[in-house]
């Protein structure tokens, strides 16, 4: 029997966390990273990589400060000691977008192991690629970012543009160190409404993609849903409240 983790932001709601537990995934809540920003120190796609060979890469530091709990789970895991910072673009070396074998992103800021995984890489201007763009499945995608959107459209996916705005960005406070070694001062609980599309929702199976709070509140939620529905993908509400981004999830199962 495969056992299927799912790595969240460790403010999920209890909601959103007991949903995915009847979906089976056994749900891992991500520390803070000391050497990110408070916008992304939690967000999954700024914490693991998905390696296609089945490894998840993340930052040696972050695995030291949480070797046991990476380590129960028996994942194969690799790791980088690229430099990352809380500035960007410094914060976006694991944010890259893998789709249908290609790897969108900023080029000259993503992880060498990344780029190493794939033979097909296409270039952009937003170093937030994986956190811009919500993937329905392998050949479709919606974004609010027209250099995502053009790229996507070059390599043969289908896109849906939404206009921005609408989702809830929450700053966590990033705990520990950073690369200096200095202690991380707390942030608080700032909020902004200029979250990504891509970090609000993840795709759980080939025909079902979850939403962190209420799709059915969007404003876009009929013309995503259109879209969703002519590419086989149903939407669900994990959570109650205004659609947030959490940086996604990211999905690792063992055998």
């Amino acid at each position: 029997m495969m056992k299927s983790y799912i790595f969240v932001h460790q403010g999920v709601s209890d909601e959103i966390e007991f949903a995915l537990a009847l979906l089976g995934y056994i749900v891992i809540r991500l520390p803070s990273f000391g050497a990110l920003g408070p916008y992304v120190c939690c967000h999954p796609d700024s914490l693991l990589f998905p390696l296609p060979d089945g490894r998840l890469l993340m930052h040696e530091n972050y695995y030291r400060e949480n070797r046991e709990l990476f380590d129960r789970t028996g994942l194969r895991f690799a790791l980088t000691d690229e430099p990352v910072g809380a500035e960007y673009p410094q914060d976006v070396l694991l944010n890259a977008l893998a789709l249908r074998d290609v790897l969108y992103g900023r080029l000259d800021s993503v992880s060498k192991t990344v780029k190493a995984a794939y033979n097909k890489h296409v270039g952009v201007k937003q170093g937030y690629a994986r956190c811009s763009v919500l993937a329905l499945g392998e050949r479709a995608a919606v974004t609010a970012d027209r250099g995502l959107e053009k790229a996507l459209l070059s390599q043969g996916a289908s896109v849906l543009m939404l206009p921005p705005g609408g989702i809830i960005l929450r700053a966590a406070a990033p705990s520990g160190f950073d690369e200096k070694g200095k202690k991380i001062k707390p942030v608080g609980d700032a909020v902004r409404c200029d979250g990504f599309i891509g970090g609000s929702g993840v795709m759980l199976g080939e025909d079902t993609c979850g939403f962190f709070g209420d799709i059915t509140a969007y404003k876009h939620y009929e013309q995503l849903q259109s879209f969703a529905r002519s590419h086989g993908v149903r939407l669900v509400s994990l959570g109650t409240g205004p659609l947030e981004d959490m940086g996604g999830a990211v999905i690792a199962g063992l055998k």
